[in-house]
């Protein structure tokens, strides 16, 4: 079962160029907006759950924004999205502020790592991360 908290923090800007790994950017012109993905963790809430968490921060007031995040538990040679966030859907990003999302599986033991990626609207263009922000790997993140 996937579970998804949405918390309005204040923070750093943000800035939008092109996506990279552990942190991208995206946006059109002179700001945009930065996502990183946070290490899978036991959730300090759900102590049952492993947690990853996405965030966007934006140096430029952003609009329609979404935030997709997935906990991904590596299979052989290949990762599978174990939990989607199920409520990517921000909306506006204000400057000086970030949004995060979450994404939760039961806890096991494993491989894990968090993906994220992001869009919205600055300037009145649409923008988006063209590929997913990966946190480092942490095996059995609960300790299981």
């Amino acid at each position: 079962m996937s579970r998804i908290v949405l918390a309005l923090l204040a923070s750093a800007a943000v800035s939008m160029p092109t996506l990279s790994a552990c942190g991208s950017s995206f946006g059109p012109g002179t700001g945009g907006c930065r996502v990183t993905a946070d290490n899978p963790h036991r959730s300090k809430n759900m102590p049952s759950d492993v947690v990853g968490k996405g965030k966007i921060v934006c140096d430029v007031p952003a609009a329609d924004v979404f935030l997709y995040v997935q906990v991904e538990r590596e299979d052989g040679n290949q990762w599978v999205s174990v939990a989607d966030g199920d409520q990517p859907l921000i909306g506006v990003v204000e400057v000086g502020r970030s949004a995060v999302r979450q994404a939760a599986h039961p806890c096991e033991p494993g491989r894990f790592r968090t993906a994220a990626r992001g869009e919205g609207t600055l300037g009145g263009q649409r923008s988006a991360s063209v590929a997913w922000t990966y946190s480092q790997v942490v095996t059995d993140p609960c300790g299981t």
